[in-house]
């Protein structure tokens, strides 16, 4: 019987929340976490285009069109679901202390922890405090060898509080 089906929505974007969530947790647990988190990804992706052509095969138009629906809001809230994803962190970080913070900088009343996760060979993030809001301005000209985090991340920061900033670089 061909239907409208609400669960792949409803199912697909809360598992997505929660895998890229745990991979922003830091400690020993995230060199399996975070390739487990992406194979899960990887996996609920192919099973929705399964879902997709099997129910265009089988001339089930509803079906089909509800779980590319839920393919396309997966990529199309890619990015938002990343956003609140590290105000959760952040919350958690705060609040719980679960996602500790690393060695702090501080320059010219700008705060700098490392906020990576410790993988090895990964992207190194940075949680920026930052009264001023200069790292959020366009990049200043440097000389070279004196550059610091702050400095390096002025004008490539992501905004995820009042004065709080995320550069990964």
């Amino acid at each position: 019987m061909d239907q409208w089906r609400w669960r792949p929505v409803a199912v697909t974007l809360p598992l997505l929340a929660v895998l890229k969530l745990l991979m922003q947790l830091p400690g020993g647990l995230n060199f399996f976490i975070v390739p487990l988190s992406l194979l899960a990804i990887a996996a609920m992706l192919g099973v929705l285009l399964w879902a997709t052509a099997a129910g265009a095969l089988r001339a089930r138009w509803r079906q089909a069109v509800s779980f590319l629906t839920a393919f396309l809001l997966v990529l199309g809230l890619w990015s938002p679901i990343d956003r609140v994803d590290d105000r959760v962190h952040l919350w958690l970080t705060v609040t719980f202390g679960l996602g500790q913070l690393g060695p702090t900088q501080d320059v010219n009343g700008t705060r700098v922890h490392d906020w990576s996760t410790g993988l090895a060979g990964g992207p190194n993030t940075f949680l920026i405090e930052d009264p001023s809001d200069r790292v959020a301005g366009p990049p200043l000209p440097q000389s070279a060898g004196d550059e610091t985090v702050a400095q390096a991340c002025t004008g490539k920061v992501t905004p995820i509080g009042t004065h709080l900033y995320i550069c990964t670089l």
